[in-house]
């Protein structure tokens, strides 16, 4: 298969859809709360401050008064978990989790300076939220118990059925509740793999608010896709798309079409939901997305000419122009990597066989410092050319060849062609490439 640094993993193109229904549109409003902070070995416990920000907008603020009640309304642009804070004289004391949801009465209290041990949220929606994270800790930590145990795949699936429906049992105790709405996006989500029969069922009965929309764009399409491949996710996509009215999901939808086709290797097909996508939507951040996606796919993956680039060296610089004629392997990688430190030698053996067939070889560190450049050299040969500390900031290498991720490495044709593309430590593939140019059966 076809791999890229940029590529999502699959849950990530997924996608369901309920007929028959409409987008809700997510619900706000306003919460109350009040309570009691004190201070142990005072009678005054006015001025303490209690708010709530997100992304810089204050949801909540209240202050004490001197027997340390106070009382206020929370506007709740959504239901979530945000961060209540408590503070005095400007110094802040305790931060703790709120569940913040339309409707809802909360009451605070607590003692300072004990207020970690004190500080409580009482609500209906907190103590589902308290539920549901009780709930969660405890499959977690059986998860690991189970990885760490070797206990059968089998067993383990069938405890992922189980826990599902634990999950779906928080609805029945706090219907209705932003915890009970988690819990049966989680419960769904288990099944991922699983049960995707049951599990899409599960995605249906979410509604067809925003936030189940993208859960139906993570989990189903990938179900679709294990099912009846390319072809029933894109199908699924276009039946949920053909469901909304919000022009940002009909994009999010759009852009899941793009990562189908790029999962499933079809490069064409990627090219044209691109080409869709560029002239549906004007936003910028998700154009450089697909321009940067089309980049790739036109000029990086195998088979394609490899754009121009230029290495500066020690003196003359080296540019891409003058390898034509020849094959080579360059890499991009951090001199400071221990893993690559390890994999030297190899890539010493792989670089003897390889000159033998005339294969040059090129690093390019991202080091820029002198020190680690002469260190890792100390004690270690080189054999080929590697370019000095900092020459990789000074180029345009990172945007013209893609560097995103370390280590990553291109071996390239005598045509100019590139012929692997490769983002991993483990050096088996650039082997197994070097062997087939070497025509050698096998390399040490």
């Amino acid at each position: 298969m076809i791999r890229f640094a940029w590529m999502m993993p699959l849950a990530l193109l997924a996608l369901g859809c309920q007929p028959k229904q409409k987008m809700e549109i997510p619900p706000s409003g306003t919460a109350q709360v009040g309570g009691v902070i004190t201070v142990d070995g005072s009678d005054d416990f006015s001025g303490i401050q209690l708010d709530v920000v997100a992304r810089g907008d204050t949801l909540f603020k209240a202050e004490t008064d001197v027997v340390g009640a106070f009382a206020a309304t929370a506007r709740v642009p959504e239901p979530a978990v945000y961060a209540v804070q408590v503070s005095r004289n400007g110094v802040r004391l305790h931060v703790s989790e709120i569940v913040l949801a339309p409707g809802d009465s909360i009451r605070l209290e607590g003692v300072i300076p004990k207020l970690p041990r004190t500080f409580t949220i009482t609500s209906r929606e907190n103590e589902a939220w308290s539920t549901y994270v009780r709930v969660k800790l405890q499959y977690d930590r059986l998860i690991r118990n189970s990885v760490q145990l070797s206990i059968p795949p089998d067993s383990i699936l069938a405890m992922a059925k189980r826990w599902s429906d634990l999950f779906d049992s928080v609805e029945d105790t706090y219907p209705g509740t932003y915890a009970a709405r988690e819990a049966r996006y989680l419960a769904a989500r288990m099944l991922n793999g699983v049960d995707d029969a049951r599990m899409i069922d599960k995605l249906n009965a979410l509604g067809f608010s925003r936030t189940a929309f993208d859960q139906r764009l993570m989990f189903g399409a990938e179900a679709r896709f294990r099912q009846g491949g390319a072809k029933a996710a894109y199908a699924y996509v276009d039946s949920l798309k053909r469901r909304t009215a919000d022009p940002a999901l009909s994009m999010m939808a759009d852009k899941r079409k793009v990562e189908i086709a790029i999962f499933d290797a079809d490069i064409d097909r990627s090219l044209a939901e691109i080409s869709v996508f560029l002239s549906r939507y004007s936003d910028r951040d998700y154009r450089e997305w697909a321009l940067g996606l089309r980049y790739e796919l036109e000029n990086l993956l195998p088979g394609r000419l490899l754009p121009p680039f230029t290495v500066p060296m020690r003196g003359d610089s080296l540019v891409s122009a003058n390898l034509k004629g020849k094959p080579y392997m360059i890499e991009f990688v951090a001199f400071a990597d221990p893993r690559y430190q390890r994999d030297y030698r190899r890539l010493l053996d792989l670089h003897a066989a390889a000159t033998s067939a005339g294969i040059t070889f090129i690093t390019v560190p991202v080091d820029a410092n002198e020190a680690v450049w002469n260190g890792f050299f100390t004690e270690r040969p080189r054999r080929w050319s590697v370019a000095p500390p900092g020459a990789f900031q000074r180029s345009g290498l990172p945007e013209v060849l893609r560097v995103e991720q370390l280590p990553t490495r291109f071996l390239v044709g005598a045509d100019g062609m590139v012929l692997l593309r490769s983002f991993e430590h483990d050096l088996d593939e650039l082997q197994g490439y070097i062997n087939a140019l070497t025509q050698t059966p096998s390399l040490p």
